[in-house]
C-alpha cells in the first residue's frame, strides 16, 4: 500500500478525503499535503543516510560526519566539499595504490592536489628555512636570487634566468673551466646531505679544510682530487652524503663544467639528525603552467609596481593572489603530510615557483 492510501485509511470510510481541508493538511494525488510531504521529506532524508555508504557522493552533514568519523579532518573555512572529499580521498584511496608510504605512493597523493605541478620527494632533509642553529639549509643562497650570485664564487659562469628551476636565477656552466663554489663552516665527525637540481651534466668536487678530497664512490677522503659525476636530461634532484673528518672545519663545494651546457639549481645542504626525513617538492614552471593562477610572491608591493610582471599573476576581485606565504594553503599540506608520513618521521613541504620570463 502506497504511502497516500495509507494515510487516508487511517481515517473513518465517512470522511471525505476529497475535501479541501483534508486534502491540503493530510494526503492527496499531488503528494503536496502539509503532514503527508513532511513524512515523505523524512522518507528521503531516511534513504539518502542509509543508501549513500559511498563517501563521495555524500554532501552536508552526512559527509561532515563520515568524514569525522574515519578521519581527523576539518573542513577549512570557505572550504568546498569536492575539495575536502579529495583531500579525505588523498589519504584513503591513493590513487589506488597497493602499497602506502613508498616515495611513489606519496608523490601520488600530492599529484593529486597539485595536477599542474611537477611533484619530487627528496629524502634525508630539513626544514629549509628552519632558524634553529644547524638545522636549516647551510648554503647561502641556495635558490640564486639575483644575478649576482652572492655567496657564490663563478669561474667562467654565471648566473642566468635560463638556468633557473627556483625563482628567477640559476647557475649556468656552458665552456670548460666553468666551476662554482662555496665554503661553508661545517662540524667534524658529522654527515651531511647535499642536494641540488640538475638539467645536464656535473662534475661535484667537495674538499674539506684538510686539503682532503670525498670519493662518493667508496665514501672516503684522499689526497687526489675526484669527480663525482652527474647528469639527467631533464630538472631532477641530485644527492649525495659524505661523513666530515675528525679534523676537519670546513668544507668547499665545486660543482665543475663537464662537457654540455647545464644548469643547476635549488642548493641545499642539510646535517644529518638523528631521525629519517623527506621533504615533497611541488614545482611549478611558470612557462608551462595552464589552466591555473599564476601566484605571487605573498610580501609587500613594491612602489612603483614592476610591470609588465603583475600581469601574470593571478588577479581576483582586486586583489593578487599570493602563494608560498599563504598561511591557508600550508596548514592544508602539513595537515596532509601528517597524515601519510611514518611515526618518528619528520616531513616537510616546499612551493617552488620558476618565475616566467616574458
Amino acid at each position: 500500500m502506497d504511502l497516500l492510501n495509507l494515510m487516508r485509511s487511517a481515517f473513518p470510510k465517512t470522511l471525505d478525503k476529497s475535501k479541501p481541508i483534508f486534502s491540503s493538511l493530510i494526503a492527496n494525488e499531488n503528494n503536496d499535503a502539509a503532514l503527508q510531504k513532511q513524512i515523505l521529506d523524512i522518507f528521503s532524508y531516511m534513504k539518502e543516510w542509509t543508501l549513500t555508504p559511498d563517501v563521495y557522493e555524500q554532501k552536508g552533514d552526512m559527509l561532515m560526519k563520515t568524514v569525522t568519523f574515519f578521519s581527523f579532518l576539518e573542513r577549512f573555512a570557505d572550504e568546498t566539499e569536492l575539495s575536502l572529499k579529495n583531500r579525505f580521498g588523498a589519504i584513503f584511496v591513493r590513487n589506488h595504490d597497493n602499497k602506502w608510504g613508498t616515495p611513489y605512493d606519496i608523490k601520488s597523493v600530492f599529484k593529486q592536489y597539485f595536477a599542474h605541478a611537477d611533484i619530487y620527494l627528496v629524502e634525508n632533509t630539513n626544514k629549509i628555512d628552519a632558524v634553529e642553529a644547524g638545522m636549516g639549509n647551510l648554503l647561502v643562497n641556495g635558490d640564486i636570487e639575483t644575478a649576482a650570485a652572492t655567496g657564490w664564487h663563478l669561474t667562467d659562469c654565471s648566473a642566468t634566468s635560463d638556468a633557473r628551476f627556483s625563482k628567477g636565477y640559476g647557475i649556468e656552466l656552458a665552456q670548460s673551466g666553468a666551476v662554482a663554489r662555496q665554503e661553508v663552516t661545517i662540524n667534524a665527525s658529522s654527515t651531511y646531505f647535499l642536494h641540488f637540481f640538475l638539467k645536464g651534466k656535473v662534475n661535484v668536487q667537495i674538499k674539506d679544510s684538510d686539503d682532503k678530497y670525498l670519493d662518493f664512490s667508496t665514501k672516503t677522503w684522499g689526497d687526489t682530487a675526484i669527480d663525482n659525476e652527474f647528469n639527467c636530461s631533464e630538472w631532477d634532484n641530485k644527492s649525495l652524503f659524505f661523513i666530515t673528518s675528525s679534523t676537519a672545519e670546513s668544507i668547499t663545494l665545486y660543482f665543475n663544467y663537464v662537457d654540455t651546457d647545464t644548469y643547476i639549481d635549488y642548493f641545499r645542504l642539510f646535517a644529518k639528525q638523528p631521525y629519517s626525513s623527506f621533504t615533497v617538492i611541488a614545482h611549478y614552471d611558470g612557462e608551462k603552467a595552464v589552466n591555473a593562477f599564476g601566484l605571487a610572491p605573498g610580501n609587500d608591493d613594491p612602489v612603483p609596481l614592476p610591470e609588465p610582471e603583475y600581469s601574470r599573476y593571478g588577479y581576483y576581485d582586486k586583489s593578487y593572489l599570493s602563494g608560498v606565504a599563504a598561511g591557508f594553503a600550508s596548514d592544508i599540506y602539513d595537515d596532509l603530510l601528517n597524515y601519510i608520513r611514518g611515526q618518528g618521521i619528520k616531513a616537510y613541504f616546499d612551493i617552488v615557483l620558476r618565475n616566467f620570463v616574458e
